[in-house]
């Protein structure tokens, strides 16, 4: 079974609508299940990229990355902090267009 866990970590995106936190929690589900004997420290580790690369978004995971996150939980809260800017700096574009 831990093989079939692996390969569904390794294939995971993000679906259409989902949210950074909900990938984080399918993430987290997934990485105990495909490595149950591992470690905490280095089941943390391969978490967190297995989580950067399925944010699907090239350009987002990069700056995900780029923030060095140590673990799974600091890459959730790093990406959800530039999902906040990025948001913020699209409306503000937006009403800066249509002014």
């Amino acid at each position: 079974m831990e093989d079939r866990y692996r390969m569904e970590l390794k294939n995971r995106r993000r679906k259409p609508g989902e949210t950074i936190r909900g990938l984080h929690s399918a993430i987290r589900r997934l990485i105990a299940l495909a490595f149950p004997r591992l470690d905490q420290y280095h089941r943390e580790k391969i978490a967190c990229d297995y989580y950067i690369d399925a944010l699907a978004d090239p350009d987002f995971a990069l700056k995900v990355r780029a923030q060095a996150p140590e673990n799974l939980d600091d890459a959730l809260r790093i990406a959800l902090h530039l999902e906040v800017w990025m948001k913020d700096v699209k409306r503000q574009y937006c009403r800066a267009v249509t002014a």
